[in-house]
């Protein structure tokens, strides 16, 4: 899914994978619903699978209130790593050894 945006985004240099998204939460709060996330990716020629709108509803609705984060996915897409997109294994990882250095202390 990454590699479908960032070939859309090469194609496409005036208009930003940000605005899309930012245009589609009407409220500017940050989120979007799950209908308006769906039509962010039609924008950009990308039809959602049901297991990529699952995982991103896993990974971007961690209240469960029906609303997608945006800000790690725009964060993603520049590069930038979000705990959101992390695999869970790295974030146990990362948890133990901020607790043994903690202990360490």
């Amino acid at each position: 899914m990454t590699d479908a945006i960032s070939k859309w985004l090469e194609q496409h240099d005036r208009l930003s994978f940000k605005e899309i998204f930012r245009s589609l939460d009407r409220g500017n709060i940050g989120d979007l619903k799950k209908t308006d996330l769906i039509k962010g990716f039609q924008r950009i020629g990308i039809e959602l699978k049901s297991n990529e709108i699952s995982l991103l509803q896993e990974r971007l609705d961690l209240k469960k209130l029906g609303n997608f984060e945006t800000e790690p996915l725009m964060q993603i897409m520049a590069g930038i790593p979000t705990r959101q997109f992390l695999p869970n294994s790295i974030i146990k990882l990362s948890k133990l050894v901020m607790a043994k250095d903690w202990d360490e202390k």
